[in-house]
């Protein structure tokens, strides 16, 4: 996977996403409307990810992990946490 450099923040972003998740729409919708750029991970198609997740500790999508020289993750749709990427 190419490392995507959200301009302004030199974060890399994650968003690992399923099928009809809602909270995974609005999230990346977010995200698009904010110019944020991110990576898509679709869990349902990509179940050795599911499965990462998983073990990691995360029940609930989407998955977002941020990069940036330390690593900041999330889930479900934060609009506090995706404004701050801004």
């Amino acid at each position: 996977m190419a490392a995507i450099i959200t301009p302004g923040t030199g974060s890399h972003v994650t968003v690992y996403h399923k099928n009809g998740c809602v909270q995974c729409m609005m999230t990346m919708k977010q995200f698009d409307q904010m110019g944020v750029t991110y990576d898509e991970i679709n869990i349902d198609n990509e179940p050795e990810y599911a499965e990462m997740l998983k073990q990691e500790g995360y029940m609930q999508a989407p998955v977002i992990k941020i990069d940036n020289g330390a690593t900041d993750a999330w889930t479900g749709f934060r609009l506090d946490k995706i404004r701050g990427l801004a």
